[in-house]
């Protein structure tokens, strides 16, 4: 695959890419824009890369399940804990737009990288997310309670704080650790229970 439309077809025809909405968003925001140079080449193809700081890009299959999995609709107020490259950051404000996503990072260098590569595609957005350097651990209190807590990076519990952060039918959507060799990409509710499981994944460990 060597453009963006191209592997939108590609993940529309392998049923990763569902819903109209999504499709926009995808075409919208090219994942180019959001991989490191060196690694532009790889751009469309479906494999994570590396960004800095032991934060990667997720593959082009796990983005798509998890922006599909969401479900975000105009207005949403989302959490987002780990920021990444911001392409996963721009997709969800695409769809949320016009409330402003929250994204936390821990990492102050991935975080800026994150906001340079958001400032690329404004225009496109025209509400920024908000990327915040922060322990995603804690979440945050003051634009609480959110529809969605989107999570990129494995976890071993879910943190008290994000299920008092969530409204009462909202979802966590994370990579979960079944077991110490083993991640799944999960739908947690507000109990902390685990209402469905997505797609075998492997994420690097939450800070």
């Amino acid at each position: 695959m060597k453009t963006n439309r191209e592997m939108v077809e590609w993940l529309k025809k392998a049923g990763y890419i569902k819903s109209k909405e999504v499709e926009r968003a995808f075409l919208a925001i090219d994942r180019r824009v959001f991989v490191p140079e060196r690694y532009r080449e790889f751009a469309y193809k479906e494999t994570a890369l590396p960004i800095a700081d032991g934060a990667t890009i997720s593959s082009p299959i796990v983005v798509a399940t998890i922006i599909e999995e969401a479900k975000i609709k105009p207005g949403d107020k989302i959490l987002e804990i780990g920021s990444g490259s911001g392409y996963s950051t721009a997709l969800i404000q695409f769809l949320a737009k016009p409330e402003q996503i929250i994204s936390l990072e821990i990492s102050k260098e991935v975080a800026e990288i994150a906001k340079r590569n958001l400032e690329k595609v404004k225009d496109i957005l025209g509400t920024m997310p908000r990327v915040l350097v922060r322990d995603g651990k804690l979440g945050y209190e003051e634009k609480k309670p959110y529809d969605k807590i989107i999570i990129h990076a494995a976890v071993k519990r879910i943190e008290k704080p994000w299920l008092e952060q969530l409204k009462e039918k909202g979802e966590i959507i994370c990579p979960l650790y079944i077991s110490p060799y083993e991640q799944k990409l999960v739908k947690i509710d507000k109990q902390g229970k685990i209402k469905e499981s997505l797609l075998d994944v492997v994420f690097v460990e939450l800070k």
